[in-house]
C-alpha cells in the first residue's frame, strides 16, 4: 500500500506532472478536465513551486470556465438535440 502511496504522490508533484504533460496543449486539455474549484487548488499548489508560466494557464482555463456562458451551453445543447435521429422521430 505504501508504493502505491508513494506513487500517486509522485505523479502528483506538480514538477513530475509538468514533465509527464511537456507541452503546453496537454496540460491545458488536462486542466480542461478539472472543475474551476480543482484549478483553484492547483493553481496555489503551483503557486507554492514557483512555477508560474503553468499558473498562467491555470488561470487562463479558469477564465475560459467563468466566461462559458449560458447562451454558449444552450447553442450546444440545441444543436445536440437537433441530430438526424431526433428529428426523424418527430416526423412519423
Amino acid at each position: 500500500m505504501e508504493n502505491l502511496i508513494n506513487a500517486y504522490e509522485d505523479f502528483t508533484d506538480p514538477i513530475n506532472l509538468r514533465n509527464y504533460l511537456k507541452l503546453d496543449e496537454d496540460f491545458i486539455k488536462w486542466l480542461r478536465v478539472c472543475t474551476v474549484k480543482e484549478l483553484e487548488i492547483n493553481i496555489k499548489i503551483f503557486e507554492n513551486k514557483q512555477m508560474y508560466e503553468e499558473c498562467k494557464l491555470i488561470k487562463k482555463v479558469i477564465d475560459e470556465k467563468n466566461n462559458y456562458s449560458l447562451f454558449d451551453y444552450l447553442f450546444k445543447f440545441l444543436r445536440v438535440s437537433k441530430s438526424p435521429k431526433v428529428r426523424n422521430k418527430r416526423r412519423g
